[in-house]
């Protein structure tokens, strides 16, 4: 036995044979991540995160309509607090106030009209007061007294007007001439002849000089002291239909020929030194800025700003759908603009960018800034309106009979407006 040989099978089994192992591949097929199920895998990740944005902005948005409700719910406060201030009882029929500045008054009116918040206004009048419950009988002797018209401008229509220096005020006509009235006494002074078609703008410069712009293509000035002619410029090809005069003299002439013509004082008077050119549709209004700017709207939709020291292009506002009929700047240099598009816009004075949009119920026809930045509205609905920036929408001062066609504000914070049909300045 143990002399066998080793592999004989008499004494011991062939264990079977085992296959070699082959060498492992770096990744066996049946474990392969095909392109697409990764694809899956992201789009799965992605739709995770976008949801939890999702999750974050809901979260923030109702944040936000939190908070627009105290807003809101502090607006009510404050305007109810007004609201009980102005109509609280008089003691004894005598106005406490009758010896405070204009001032003052002029700001309560302004909120009132004009909406917004009022908490400050309010607390500042009680302080003025004293605590005293004066305040419904101040408000009627000062400001609720009715509408009256205080010059019969004979039966001439108007078109424009602008106040000047001791208590004047001067009314553009169809008919071509300048009226001067004295809003002192309500009486005609005289009247400015010259111009051979309808006045359709009327500025007055800074040293009381008066500037006329007329279809008959000229822009006429005038003396403040006597009225008399001092020059005529001639230059349009075209009606002239708007104006602007800088402090320094220089005047900003707007034209139906699409072009706003610069003219600046030199030895004999001013002469035409730069045409600025650009809108495709005639030039409605002018309205000088802040920083040398000077904006032009136009038929075209667009607002321009220009330069006022090289006259160049600085800037197109866009985003009316209609006719600009109407652009003036506020003391912060804020840009409103009135369309036919039946809206107000605001725009910032130092970029442009637009800020507000509010909507009317006519097209806007005339804007002027009053006190406070208030901004008084003229539409083709015959409504007079106010805006003092804060508020969500504009407020309605008057509602005549036809629709407002100029406005101007005096020294003393009158507002004098003037209506087609009537014929009439009216003082509010």
């Amino acid at each position: 036995i143990f002399g066998a040989h080793p592999t004989s099978s008499r004494c011991m089994h062939r264990a079977p044979a085992v296959p070699a192992m082959s060498s492992p591949t770096p990744a066996a097929s049946h474990f392969d991540v095909s392109p697409e199920l990764r694809n899956v895998h992201a789009r799965q990740a992605e739709i995770h995160q976008l949801r939890a944005r999702e999750a974050e902005f809901t979260e923030q948005i109702d944040r936000a309509h939190r908070a627009r409700e105290e807003v809101r719910a502090a607006l009510e406060e404050t305007e109810a607090e007004l609201e009980t201030a102005v109509l609280a009882p008089v003691a004894g029929g005598v106005d406490p106030t009758a010896a405070f500045p204009d001032e003052i008054l002029w700001m309560i009116l302004v909120r009132v009209l004009a909406g917004g918040t009022c908490g400050r206004v309010c607390r500042r009048w009680h302080a003025v007061c004293a605590g005293a419950t004066a305040k419904k009988q101040a408000w009627q002797w000062r400001w609720a007294r009715p509408l009256r018209d205080i010059m019969e401008l004979h039966e001439l229509g108007s078109c424009c007007m602008a106040v000047g220096l001791n208590g004047k005020l001067y009314v553009g006509y169809d008919e071509g001439v300048v009226g001067v009235w004295c809003t002192v006494t309500n009486t005609h002074l005289q009247t400015l002849r010259g111009h051979t078609d309808s006045v359709s703008a009327l500025v007055v410069g800074k040293n009381g000089s008066v500037h006329s712009a007329s279809d008959d293509r000229t822009v006429r000035i005038w003396s403040g002291e006597d009225g008399a002619h001092l020059h005529t410029l001639e230059g349009h090809t075209r009606d002239v239909a708007c104006l602007a005069v800088g402090s320094d003299g220089t005047v900003y002439s707007g034209s139906t020929d699409n072009t706003v013509r610069v003219w600046t004082h030199g030895r004999g008077g001013p002469r035409l030194t730069r045409v600025l050119q650009g809108h495709a549709n005639p030039v409605t209004s002018l309205a000088l800025g802040k920083n040398g700017k000077v904006y032009s709207g136009s038929l075209d939709k667009t607002i321009r700003v220009w330069s006022t020291v090289d006259g160049t292009h600085l800037g197109t506002l866009e985003g009316h759908t209609d006719a600009v009929l109407a652009v003036a700047v506020g003391a912060d240099g804020t840009v409103y603009s009135g369309s036919n598009d039946g809206t107000l816009r605001t725009w910032s004075g130092l970029d442009g960018a637009p800020i507000r949009t509010l909507p009317m119920i006519s097209d806007v026809m005339t804007i002027v800034i009053g006190a406070g930045n208030t901004v008084i509205i003229g539409d083709a609905s015959n409504r007079m309106s106010a805006w003092n920036g804060g508020a969500a929408s504009v407020r309605t001062i008057y509602t005549f009979t036809s629709w407002v066609e100029a406005v101007a504000i005096g020294q003393d914070g009158r507002l004098f407006v003037g209506c087609r049909d009537f014929r009439i300045v009216y003082e509010l």
